[in-house]
């Protein structure tokens, strides 16, 4: 079952195990948490450790694609293949990481 075919299908149905979003309640939360952060005069810088998706990223940052903070390189990676910049490493870097870091920053 690829992911497309499981929209609109019944939970009864699907695969387990399945990750599940109310997609209204992401984007209202989202929405609502970067409305306060504007109202403090605050930047939002979120975190994409639980959801590693694009679309939820686009939401957390009112799809401008800036400041996110990963917890692999992988995902910064990830992100930064997709358009998304500022992207903040949240870890201490090691050496071995350097090429890794500095082709992110090019």
């Amino acid at each position: 079952m690829s992911a497309a075919s499981t929209i609109g299908c019944r939970v009864e149905e699907l695969i387990t195990p399945a990750f599940l979003v109310d997609r209204a309640k992401v984007e209202v939360n989202c929405r609502n948490m970067l409305n306060t952060c504007k109202a403090l005069g605050v930047s939002l810088r979120a975190q994409t450790k639980t959801h590693k998706t694009i679309e939820v990223a686009e939401l957390q940052t009112g799809r401008t694609r800036r400041g996110l903070v990963t917890s692999t390189l992988d995902e910064s990676e990830f992100y930064a293949d997709h358009g998304f910049d500022d992207i903040l490493y949240g870890f201490p870097l090691i050496p071995q990481h350097m090429e890794r870091v500095a082709a992110l920053t090019a």
